[in-house]
């Protein structure tokens, strides 16, 4: 003895056709043998229909209108770094603002690496600084040397790169990679060259 269900069938769609065409079978017998029936027509598919026929009552208030914030947030930006710096006569000196003066004694050693901008042109010599100076810190190196040249043949006798490299290391985004800066001694190419101090890569 199978078990009946307490839940009776659940037509949906049969019950609805019924409810907007009546009942097909009742129809049916009520016609005399042989007599043809009224001719079938669609069902209407508007909503307006559907809802006269099963009671469905519209949300109120039309279309859901989602408003747009009143003030978008504004993106995150990296902390700005402060230096100060110092410049006399053709020798430039830089570094973060309270650096420790035993971590800037380290502009005195040996560099691990150089770049040599010496005759490009600005735009094409700040790509390159920032590259070099993005991958030798990632590299490991605390510092290198950049040639910037000594304007010799520049308009005036000033080095357009000379003047431009101390913005460079302190306000663009190379400044996120350097501790401190200054001119290159003698040995190195005196005014002709910076040597950049470049964090550590896992300082914070």
């Amino acid at each position: 003895m199978s078990a009946r269900s307490k839940f009776p069938r659940h037509r949906p769609l049969r019950a609805l056709g019924a409810k907007l065409h009546g009942d097909g079978r009742s129809r049916a017998s009520s016609r005399a043998p042989g007599e043809a029936g009224p001719e079938r027509t669609k069902a209407p598919t508007s909503f307006a229909h559907v809802a006269a026929a099963t009671g469905v009552v519209p949300l109120a208030g039309g279309s859901l209108r989602v408003p747009l914030p009143s003030r978008i947030a504004a993106p995150r930006t990296t902390r700005r770094r402060e230096f100060e710096v110092s410049a006399d006569d053709g020798f430039v000196d830089g570094a973060r603002r309270g650096l420790a003066a035993h971590v800037r004694a380290a502009l005195r050693g040996t560099p691990r690496a150089t770049l040599d901008l010496h005759g490009l042109r600005v735009a094409v010599a700040e790509r390159r600084l920032l590259a070099f100076i993005a991958m030798q810190r990632a590299a490991g190196a605390e510092l290198v040397l950049v040639i910037v040249g000594k304007g010799r043949h520049s308009p005036g006798g000033a080095g357009v790169l000379r003047g431009a490299i101390t913005e460079w290391l302190t306000t663009g985004p190379a400044a996120a990679h350097v501790l401190a800066f200054r001119t290159a001694p003698p040995a190195l190419g005196g005014n002709g060259g910076v040597l950049v101090l470049l964090e550590r890569r896992n300082a914070r």
